[in-house]
């Protein structure tokens, strides 16, 4: 039954004019549409990244532990020290190096993975997160001559609740 539907819709396109040119007028409203959704999306994003700066966000008890074959859990409290934005979500980058051969110098970064922590965190509150983190190629027992550390590359936060 779809297949007649599909060739009645394309012998309209084809044989009738006002069919053609309502066909290209919706494609042309829709793509419009779904184009400046993604441009008001993107704005909203780079909005939410400002927010919040990053001394307002404060990760404690920081742990990597192994869970399954290439993946990793990181888990600790985050804080938000902000007093007017509510925290939506976190990104932070994951780095093991292995100071093995040279100790007391730079390390060499052996796996590095940029995350996202979902949580969210009312102003002046903190909320515990355990995310899985990708690390392949990293084997539990070889983290006993390894270090890890992370960064925050980003804070999202919602807009301030507005009183009526």
């Amino acid at each position: 039954m779809e297949w007649l539907v599909g060739l009645a819709a394309v012998l309209l396109v084809v044989f009738s004019t006002r069919f053609r040119i309502f066909v290209i007028g919706s494609v042309a409203v829709v793509g419009g549409y779904l184009f400046f959704q993604d441009l008001w999306d993107r704005h909203e994003r780079a909005e939410s990244r400002e927010r919040v700066a990053p001394n307002e966000i404060r990760l404690e008890n920081a742990l990597l532990s192994p869970s399954s074959p290439g993946y990793w859990r990181v888990t600790g409290r985050a804080f938000n020290i902000s007093k007017a934005f509510a925290v939506t979500s976190i990104g932070i980058k994951v780095s093991i190096s292995d100071c093995q051969d040279k100790p007391n110098t730079n390390c060499a970064i052996v796996a590095e993975s940029d995350e996202h922590i979902s949580a969210t965190i009312p102003p002046g509150q903190a909320r515990d997160f355990d995310e899985l983190v990708s690390l392949n190629g990293i084997a539990p027992e070889s983290m006993e001559t390894m270090t890890w550390s992370y960064a925050v590359t980003y804070i999202e936060a919602s807009k301030p609740i507005e009183a009526d």
